[in-house]
């Protein structure tokens, strides 16, 4: 399972849903049996998806003072304050320690970041540096799928 988060009208907080959309793309010839799906929220609803698979990679924008930089974040690094942390729901971070006190199983997760400056504006097209980092996340998404192999 591959999914995609971010909301596609702010800019660059959709570099995880236009990864996703990449790298369907690519894949459309492909007979491989790997879902991609994007989702514009996290949390619990995000953990109901994943609990179905053995392995899953989530791709989204993270605050950070690189836009484009792609890194690979390490469960233990996810701050409770990132995507989908809102008053109406838990954070990714949050949603995963919940799962696990709870005893339920989780996939194989690997989380793709693209680093993005806060979104102020409503567009639907990210920067160039963000753009950049897209077509890397989606390369990185490969890499990780040919391993599952």
């Amino acid at each position: 399972m591959i999914i995609g988060l971010g909301n596609p009208i702010l800019g660059d907080d959709s570099a995880g849903i236009l990864a996703v959309r990449e790298l369907k793309e690519k894949r459309k010839s492909s007979h491989e049996k790997v879902e991609i799906k994007e989702f514009y929220v996290g949390g619990i609803r995000l953990l109901e998806e994943l609990m179905d698979y053995e392995k899953a990679v989530i791709v989204d924008a993270i605050i950070g003072d690189r836009p484009g930089n792609v890194r690979l974040i390490e469960r233990g690094t996810l701050s409770s304050k990132g995507h989908g942390s809102t008053i109406h729901d838990v954070s990714i971070s949050q949603a995963l320690d919940l799962a696990e006190k709870s005893g339920l199983r989780l996939p194989e997760l690997r989380i793709i970041g693209i680093e993005i400056l806060p979104p102020t504006e409503f567009t639907e097209n990210p920067s160039p540096e963000v753009e950049k980092g897209i077509k890397e996340a989606a390369k990185m998404v490969e890499k990780i799928m040919e391993g599952w192999n």
